[in-house]
């Protein structure tokens, strides 16, 4: 794969989240600059996915995507149809792509890995996260052109 990993899907993203968050938190609010605005608006963002079974509702929370994250998860969709590429490794990185952004700490590496999970589902979450996000960058660039 010739494109690397955005730093955020090493094993400590979590905690340097939290940590941002902390710092960001401790200072006073009329202190934050601009650029501490964005990162905390981006570290804090939500998509609340929906989804039904016997029992009712319930929602699937998934951070909203950094713009490297996006960019990386862009990458691996246009991999998969790259000869030469190992399909495999790819799911893989989806997986710990999808681990890090699922806010409930249940949905971790190991249970996308494991598959005990419709894959219908699976889908469901993929496509709605790059359709959501990608949604936002459209009212964004919407928003350039008034």
């Amino acid at each position: 794969m010739a494109k690397k990993a955005p730093d955020q899907l090493d094993p400590a993203i979590q905690a340097r989240r939290a940590a941002r968050l902390k710092e960001l938190a401790a200072k006073k609010a009329e202190s934050y600059s601009i650029a501490d605005r964005l990162t905390r608006r981006a570290l804090e963002r939500t998509i609340e996915l929906k989804f039904t079974d016997s029992e009712g509702e319930f929602e699937v929370k998934v951070h909203v995507p950094l713009r490297d994250e996006f960019d990386y998860l862009l990458h691996l969709i246009k991999s998969f149809d790259t000869k030469g590429t190992n399909p495999d490794e790819l799911t893989d990185e989806l997986y710990k792509l999808f681990a890090h952004l699922c806010v409930d700490p249940s949905l971790d590496y190991e249970f996308w890995k494991e598959g005990a999970y419709d894959a219908g589902d699976f889908y469901t979450i993929f496509q709605q996260l790059v359709d959501k996000t990608a949604g936002f960058i459209t009212q964004a660039q919407s928003f350039r052109k008034q």
